[in-house]
């Protein structure tokens, strides 16, 4: 299980001053979540959900480099106030483990 690979898609947006979330799908990547893999389960997702690209306005993810690959791709689809941002908490983490690895060295 440790070396499985999965990617979750969720939809977060605001409707009348109300946070609204969903799972849309979170599947398993046989060979990896590549970047490539990623984008096609992104486009399955908008597909049948029937979410349009001009609509999405961001991707949240870690700073990995197949997520750093993914943002480039998605970005590259020149919609129109689409961006990638890193997850908060993961560059926490990453710089917390940075720090205390040099601490005990």
């Amino acid at each position: 299980m440790s070396n499985d690979n999965y990617g979750a898609i969720t939809l977060h947006f605001i409707k009348e001053f109300e946070l609204k979330t969903f799972i849309l799908s979170c599947t398993k990547h046989e060979n990896g979540a590549s970047a490539e893999e990623m984008v096609n389960q992104l486009v399955h997702d908008m597909d049948i959900w029937g979410l349009e690209k001009e609509y999405f306005m961001a991707a949240v993810t870690d700073s990995a480099s197949n997520m750093n690959a993914f943002g480039r791709t998605i970005e590259g689809w020149h919609a129109k106030h689409l961006r990638h941002h890193y997850c908060v908490d993961h560059v926490l983490q990453e710089l917390l483990s940075l720090h205390f690895q040099e601490m005990l060295v």
